[in-house]
This record gives C-alpha cells, structure tokens and sequence, in this order.
C-alpha cells in the first residue's frame, strides 16, 4: 500500500495549556492509483493528516508509513520521501515567484541535479499534463497569465518532480466555474496517464462526488466514515449532522423524502435522477 497509517495521533504544543489533539487514532491505508477525497468541517484534522503523508508533520504516537517509508524510522530521508509524494497547498499560486514560467516549473526538478535535456523535457511535460505549452508560455513571467493558469503552472511545478502521490488542498479554491472545470479535467487526464494516487481535500462536494473513487470523511480528528461516494452521500443526514454539506442532488432527493417519495439519496448524476425521479411517479400512478 503506498500509504498505510495505525494509530496515528497528532498533539499540537504537547505538554502546554495550549494543547490539541488534531488526530486521534487514525487507521488507514490508501492502495495504488487510487482517486481518495478527504472531507471534513473546519478543524477536523484534513490539513494535519495530509501533512503527515509527506512528513511535514510526525505522530505524537502510532505510526505512518508511506511508500514503504516509516517517516518516524531512524535515518529516514524525508527528503527523497518528499519527491514521491507531492502536496499542492491550497492557493498554490501564492508560492510561484521565478521571473519566467520555465524556470518555476523547473525549481524543483534542477534542484535534483537533473542535465539540461532531461530538465527540460521534465518541464514540457509537467506544462503540458496541465494543458500549458512550454514554447507559447514558458519565457512568460507567471505573474502576467490568469488566475487559472497561474494555478496550473503551480501544479506543473510539483508534477515536474515525477511524485508517486499527489495530493492536492482545495485545488479549486477561489476559482470562477470554467477555472474549476479546467482543473478538475485536468487532474482526471493527469491520473489517467501517469496513474498516480490522488488524494484531494476539498469543502465542494460535487466536485468530490465527480472525482474520486472513495470518500473518507474527518470528524473531531477521527475517520467518522469511509466508502464509495455513493455510500457517503446516501449518509447525508449524517453529514449534515457534523456540519458537513451535501451535493444538491442528495439535498433535493432528502427533500424529497421527507415530503413523502420514495426515492434513493444515493444519485450522484442529473440522470440518475431523472430515473429515479420517473421511477418513483410510475409507482405513484400505479397505486392510484
């Protein structure tokens, strides 16, 4: 398993009046090439656990391995760990800051001690996984381009070092509708094609419901549930009862149950719907 994690507990200032417990206990594991969204309000403990895959942070107790890589063994190289797991803060757009595209792509790969050829196919190759041409933009300072693409030069930069894991935070914050639609397309081409293990935290859950594989859901530091997203949001009750959202397909279906329909709260698509819709007024006709 490319990430397995018993235990996990997280403290922040142990031993202080300030202390918290951001982790309590977590197990889990996260197989190759899987597509994982991460949910959870605010202070649930998304950021922290997925700080942890990279060891960014280390357990206050239990343990996580990554890659086959205990990151709290002795004489770990976090560093070589770092270029298997990329992590995409949110807002990562706030992080470019070399004079030309070209050169932020390549900050991390050159660091590597990469030749100049293979540094610069490293380069087209991470532009073009995001739909950004090195010749058109690349001598371009990434200040002058748009919000959405600025976005995906930022994700080209982490692609451009080849991780295994790619992880992003918000990938879609403060995105108008196209931009999100742009890197959501591009993530699934991205994971079609180099078939890496994506993990994305995100509050939008419709762009998790369209995205990923399976859900894992946060709640007061713990793994409050796990499964298909079909089985998470047919829970929306449940979800909403932690302070969680819920895709307007399943608020409409759970309206629409309360008012007497029988109807699933499992529907993901506007098709879906629409059966399950036509299904349930063919049963109403039939009783009357």
């Amino acid at each position: 398993m490319p990430i397995t994690a018993h235990n996990l507990c997280h403290e922040y200032s142990p031993g202080t009046p300030y202390a918290i417990k951001a982790l309590k206990d977590v197990s889990l594991e996260i197989a190759d090439g899987e597509i994982v969204g991460l949910i959870g309000h605010t202070g649930s403990g998304k950021s922290t656990l997925i700080q942890h895959f990279n060891g960014l942070l280390k357990p206050t107790s239990g343990w996580i391995q990554v890659q086959g890589v205990n990151t709290v063994g002795k004489g770990v190289n976090l560093r070589q760990l770092r270029q298997k797991v990329g992590l995409v803060f949110q807002y990562p757009e706030h992080q470019l800051f070399e004079e030309t595209v070209a050169a932020d792509v390549a900050f991390g790969p050159k660091n590597l001690g990469l030749g100049k050829d293979r540094l610069e196919q490293r380069v087209h190759d991470a532009l073009a996984a995001v739909d950004l041409d090195l010749d058109e933009i690349g001598h371009r300072s990434p200040f002058e381009l748009s919000g959405g693409q600025m976005r995906r030069v930022a994700i080209a930069g982490v692609l451009a070092m080849e991780p295994e894991i790619l992880i992003l935070d918000e990938p879609t914050a403060g995105l108008d509708p196209r931009g999100r639609n742009d890197i959501l397309s591009h993530l699934r081409r991205i994971h079609q094609h180099r078939r890496l293990t994506l993990i994305i935290v995100s509050h939008s859950m419709d762009e998790i419901a369209a995205m990923v594989d399976r859900i894992i859901v946060m709640d007061q530091g713990t793994i409050h549930a796990d499964g298909s997203p079909r089985e998470i949001f047919a829970q929306g009750e449940d979800l909403r009862a932690i302070g969680l959202d819920v895709p307007p397909l399943t608020s409409l279906m759970l309206e629409l149950q309360r008012r007497g329909m029988s109807v699933p709260t499992d529907v993901l698509t506007v098709q879906e719907a629409r059966q399950a819709l036509l299904q349930s007024l063919k049963g109403v006709d039939g009783d009357a």
